[in-house]
Parts: C-alpha cells; structure tokens; sequence
C-alpha cells in the first residue's frame, strides 16, 4: 500500500505569477513535480540526480533539457551537479517551518544531505523566514547549517558566498546529462570563473564588494544609505527609536539577524513594539491601566 506522503502547499495565485504565465507546459509541469514528488522534504531542498527526474515523468533527456534550463534561469531552483543536490528557491515561504516539532524533522534532514554551497542558499532561507516572522525556534537550524558550512568551507564561507546567493543561483555548479549541459553552457561557463574565484577568496574586479556598515548603538549595523532611507521614511525620531529597541533586543537575548536594515523596516517586530511603547508614552489612560495590571 502505498503511504499518502508529506503535504505541500501551493497557493492558486502559482497560476497567476508572470514566470509562470510564460512557461511552456513542460515547465508547469517540472515546477509542480519538484514541489510534490517523493523525494521533497520539509525545506525543499534534497538530492535529485536527474535521471530520477526522467523516470518519475517518463521523459527523455531531451524533453527535461528546455524546462530545466528554464526553471533555473528564471531562479525557481538552485541545482548542484556534483552532489545531485536541489533547492526551491521560494520552497519556505510557502511552506514555512511552523513549531519546534518541525524543526527536529528539520534538523535530521539536514545531517541527511551532502555537504554542498548550496546549502549557504538554504541557509538564506531559513534566516528570511526567521526575520519575517521572529520565530526563536528556528535558530538551530541556522546555527546547525552555519556549524556545517564553517567546519567544510573555513571560517571565510560567509563573506564569500554572501554575494552569490544574494539572488537564486541561475545556473548549476557542474554538468550531468549532455542535454542540459548543451543549453545551459553559454550561461554557465560565463560565471564558473568568478564563482571559483568566490569560493577561494580571490574576488575579481566585477564582484561587487559589500558596502561598510556603521555601528548604531552596541550592536545594530546599518549603512549609511539605510539608516539615511529608515530616517525619510519614518522620521529621526522613529528611527533612532526602533535602533534603541533592536539594540537592546541584541544585547540582552542575543538575537541574530541577516539585515538590521529589514528588521527595522515597516510590519517587522521592532517597528510594531515601537508603536506600542509610543502608544503607551503618549496616552495616559493606557499607562495607568499599565500600572494597576489591567493591561500587559
């Protein structure tokens, strides 16, 4: 008897975005068999040799070329050839880790997969997924990812992959069947030089190097362009405000962010807290009630 599988969940507005409209009906099809096949996990991201791919649809190597091709230069998945390893890229924002329960399945994935670079992608990922929402449990699978990445890369992986995955990676590390390879070689052999030379700490001139961050406060590191964009949008007053919260919030938890800079902005936690505090500041009502109890 065949088990009934792990759920996914694919929202029908999947029909309605434009990469989508522009697809062929073989890329439709490839993109909802890599979120639903049986060999997808819980983080999207899992071993896929290609051949899989042919067997499960009852393709030819030649039909997965285009639609392959495709997917990874429209950034919908991230492939690495050496390791047959595969990663959606959007994969978390639709399916989002939700409770500690989660995390453990999680967590034994990952010491199932291959050690690859692509896992810096996965890594992204999850840290947007925890600065969206400021779910504290996923922090041990950032930390465990980040252990796995420092133990095989070296303690330099983060500054030298933090460029490359700033966008999906549109093209796969090596080559597997001969048509894939045909199709997306232009692409491919255009970055292999520069990506080589990002892994081993040899930036080229066309990579652009990471703009200096200032320190505001102990802890919170924004550029001057961010703190300059957070103040015409919010006002100084506002701004220097929600710095002071995140500061204290890193300070006293140890809270870890990929960008201060978006954790500041409008709907995250520090710009909702400030609005609370001020609330409170500013109606008296409100901070007596604060004072009997009645209002946490």
């Amino acid at each position: 008897m065949a088990s009934s599988g792990r759920y996914t969940r694919i929202k029908s507005r999947f029909w309605d975005d434009e990469k989508v409209i522009a697809w062929d009906d073989n890329a439709k099809m490839l993109a909802l068999y890599l979120m639903t096949c049986k060999h997808n996990n819980i983080l999207g991201c899992y071993v896929l040799p290609l051949n899989y791919i042919i067997a499960d649809l009852r393709w030819s190597d030649k039909r997965l070329t285009k639609p392959f091709a495709k997917l990874l230069e429209d950034g919908f998945i991230q492939y690495d050839e050496d390791n047959s390893l595969l990663l959606i890229s959007n994969y978390l924002n639709h399916n989002p880790i939700e409770n500690t329960n989660q995390v453990v399945s999680a967590q034994r994935k990952i010491t199932e997969l291959p050690i690859s670079i692509l896992l810096q992608g996965l890594k992204l990922s999850i840290e947007r997924l925890f600065e969206r929402s400021n779910k504290l449990f996923l922090e041990p699978l950032i930390e465990q990812l980040d252990q796995l990445l420092t133990k095989h890369f070296g303690e330099q992986y983060a500054e030298l992959f933090r460029e490359r995955f700033k966008e999906p990676l549109r093209e796969p590390f090596r080559n597997g069947l001969e048509t894939v390879q045909q199709t997306v070689q232009q692409t491919y052999n255009r970055n292999r030089n520069r990506n080589r030379n990002r892994i081993v700490g040899e930036p080229e001139e066309t990579v652009r190097q990471p703009i200096p961050k200032q320190r505001y406060g102990e802890f919170v590191l924004l550029t001057e362009q961010e703190y300059a964009n957070l103040v015409e949008a919010y006002g100084q007053e506002k701004t220097d405000g929600m710095i002071a919260i995140l500061n204290n919030a890193i300070g006293a938890k140890g809270y870890k962010y990929k960008s201060h800079y978006y954790v500041l902005k409008k709907d995250g936690w520090v710009y909702r807290e400030y609005d609370k505090r001020h609330q409170t500041e500013t109606n008296p009502e409100i901070k007596q009630a604060e004072k009997r109890g009645i209002i946490l």
